[in-house]
């Protein structure tokens, strides 16, 4: 009977330069940046409330934590568009409210 092989560990698989991995690490450092502009680009209640941003196809996604900050977060558009450099025509901005964790 052989042995079952041991997992490798994940620091391991990021050292190696695996594609997928790494495709998968490069994307999630794109996307805190992506989100680091936001919300630098936003007066310090707001961005404390936004959790992510991503862009993917024609929309611009930004992912807060209640109904109340999506709100307010959709008059600060022309901040947020200016932050990413995309005019109206690029993408379409989307607030979404992220769901609460279950416990």
């Amino acid at each position: 009977m052989s042995e079952t092989p041991k997992p490798a560990k994940l620091a391991e698989l990021l050292a190696s330069g695996g594609q997928n991995l790494g495709r998968l690490l490069a994307r999630t450092r794109d996307l805190e940046a992506l989100t680091g502009k936001v919300r630098a680009a936003l007066p310090a209640p707001d961005a404390d409330h936004v959790v992510a941003v991503s862009a993917s196809g024609h929309e611009l996604v930004v992912t807060v934590d209640s109904a109340a900050w999506a709100a307010r977060l959709r008059f600060s558009e022309p901040a947020i568009r200016a932050a990413v450099g995309q005019s109206a025509e690029d993408r379409k901005l989307v607030v979404r409210v992220r769901q609460p964790a279950v416990p």
